[in-house]
């Protein structure tokens, strides 16, 4: 019984007996004395102790023409201790009316102390079960410096939310950590959603738990609706972990998406929507997309780990996905007789078994249908390896993906060399970073690893993109990248403060740099001249034969001569640029002017 519920127990029963009293005198004093002064006590008890009541705030009466203002860290804190004194505060409106930092109140050195916030609503054997059952608006504010680390469930702003409804809330700074050994339902805005509504909402905070439910906006969502939301802070947990929920149990995650980092050390984890939007669903995913890296062990996913006789439908991934384990997919790792449909992979996937480009494992009667790949990013077959042209489930080349290529349908915003976004969540800077390609050769489609490079390409740079490498293991020269050496590089791709990582191995160049280390005039034996031409230039083999090749900087063989002695070769047709003359074990770099 919670402190609410005692309070109204103990009035009733005095009620009671000050009934007794003021109707039966005569019976009242020929009570005993001791059971004289009990009934006096509890009668004092019912008048002194007051009926506890909904606190004002910082203004409204919280109805929805006039909600109740939140205004203050204090006002916030009086909602927690309301709700988790036994006030749900059914129907009633809030309004956030400016933004928050919690740093005073929570935080690991709050006047020399680790102090965590208390989630606003809970369930728990000491607390009970006391959800909020009102409307928070946060009014296109943020809240800052929220700070949770406890072996608690229903850990996050809010613990536990039912029939009601989060919108327009910004948590950004934050840390939500649930530490216990079996500690679940862990989310930035919201620990468990049941049955309730968040709408337009974000976490930019990291979100982890030493166990399962666990994600970027919400932990559990259990036949509840998220919608227009997204996550870019790191997500982290054991089973079921997703950038915008966990567990999508029977309720619908629509128009959201993630651009943070999500990892699991156990099964079910996959980025939205873990799998980068959501680890595990038995709901609905519908028009939402993941742009962060997702990485664990099995049943790993591009927007949802496990489907669980769920659907996703029109949702596109182009994170990468890692997988140590089994059933690795760059849409979906585990379909269990779900439905996966309208649906692209642009990223990398990467596993040890049951790995495709857009489900790792189909089984149970379930289906995947109208789904693409990119097979230059991922050249590992749609299901399991395999493509399903039965059912449209196939890779294509890059400049197969891009612009109306394979969606025209309403649900999708193309444009020239873009992959295609989910019309309402098209112009944010994370969608048009999802969205922009790398261009390799139509050549690299054929190698067993994950982008293994061997000729030059070129990227996307539209939009104000910009790209950079990590490893130096390429040159960026604005939309051209050149190999330099073999290894493995990691591409960042730019637009103001977000970014997308593409791993990629460069192995066996075709395209090898030999004219950075050979002279431009030649050897004692041979001759080639002039090294800067605009028509064409003459080779000189002396008294011998053989066969001169020239290449462009994609290691497309541009021509061939057999040659004798000395000749002139022309190149006036060949585009402006630099160019390879190879003869005879030797050779040379030229410039066509």
């Amino acid at each position: 019984m919670n402190g609410y519920s005692l309070i109204i127990f103990v009035k009733s029963y005095c009620f009671v007996f000050v009934k007794i009293v003021t109707s039966r005198v005569v019976m009242f004093h020929t009570l005993s004395s001791k059971f004289r002064q009990m009934v006096i006590l509890l009668a004092l008890f019912a008048v002194v102790l007051p009926a506890q009541t909904e606190s004002s705030f910082s203004g409204g009466d919280g109805t929805e023409a006039s909600p109740y203002q939140i205004s203050t860290v204090a006002d916030l804190q009086q909602l927690a201790t309301d709700i988790n004194s036994g006030i749900p505060y059914t129907d009633k409106f809030f309004k956030l009316t400016k933004n928050l930092d919690l740093s005073s109140v929570c935080g690991k050195d709050v006047n020399g102390k680790e102090v965590s916030w208390a989630p606003i609503g809970t369930h728990g054997v000491e607390t009970g079960y006391t959800p909020f059952e009102g409307h928070f608006d946060g009014n296109n504010h943020t809240i800052s410096n929220l700070y949770i680390n406890s072996e608690n469930d229903y850990l996050g702003l809010f613990g536990l939310l039912r029939n009601g409804s989060i919108s327009n809330l910004g948590v950004i700074n934050s840390s939500v950590s649930g530490t216990g050994s079996y500690t679940r339902y862990i989310g930035g805005v919201c620990g468990y959603n049941d049955r309730g509504s968040i709408s337009n909402s974000y976490n930019t905070g990291s979100v982890s738990s030493s166990d399962s439910y666990v994600g970027g906006v919400c932990g559990y969502n259990d036949g509840g609706t998220i919608s227009n939301s997204y996550n870019n802070g790191s997500v982290s947990g054991k089973v079921s972990a997703g950038g915008v929920c966990g567990n999508n149990d029977s309720g619908t995650i629509n128009n959201s998406y993630n651009s943070g980092n999500i990892s699991g050390i156990g099964r079910n984890v996959g980025g939205v929507f873990i799998g980068g939007v959501c680890g595990q669903n038995t709901g609905t995913i519908k028009n939402s997309y993941n742009n962060g890296s997702v990485i664990g062990i099995d049943e790993i996913g591009g927007v949802c780990g496990r489907n669980d006789k769920g659907t996703i439908e029109t949702c596109y991934n182009s994170g990468s996905v890692t997988g140590d384990g089994s059933y690795i997919g760059g849409v979906c790792g585990d379909n269990c007789g779900g439905t996966i449909n309208n649906n692209y992979n642009s990223g990398s996937v990467s596993g040890a078994g049951n790995v495709g480009s857009v489900c790792g494992r189909n089984y149970e009667e379930g289906t995947v249908s109208n789904s693409y790949y990119d097979k230059q990013m991922s050249p590992i077959g749609g299901i399991e390896g395999n493509d399903d042209t039965e059912n449209n489930v196939v890779g294509k080349l890059t400049s197969e993906m891009i612009g109306t290529s394979i969606f025209s349908d309403a649900n999708w915003v193309t444009a020239d060399n873009m992959y295609p976004r989910l019309k309402g969540i098209d112009t944010t800077a994370v969608a048009i970073v999802s969205a922009t390609p790398i261009f390799l050769t139509n050549e690299e489609t054929s190698f067993e690893t994950s982008l293994a490079v061997r000729r030059h390409f070129t990227v996307g740079t539209g939009n104000n993109i910009t790209w950079s490498s990590q490893q130096n293991k390429v040159s960026i020269n604005g939309s051209a990248v050149t190999l330099i050496e073999n290894g493995t590089d990691t591409l960042v791709c730019t637009l103001g403060s977000v970014t997308k990582l593409i791993a990629l191995n460069v192995t066996d160049m075709l395209t090898k740099i030999e004219y950075i280390m050979i002279n431009t005039a030649s050897s004692s034996k041979y001759t080639l001249f002039p090294s800067h031409v605009t028509a064409g230039f003459y080779i000189d083999l002396g008294t011998e034969k053989g066969f001169v090749v020239i290449y462009n900087l994609d290691g497309k063989q541009m021509q061939m001569e057999n040659v004798s002695g000395r000749q002139y070769i022309d190149i006036s047709g060949y585009a402006q640029g630099l160019y390879i003359v190879k003869a005879n074990g030797k050779s040379w770099k030229i410039t066509k002017q």
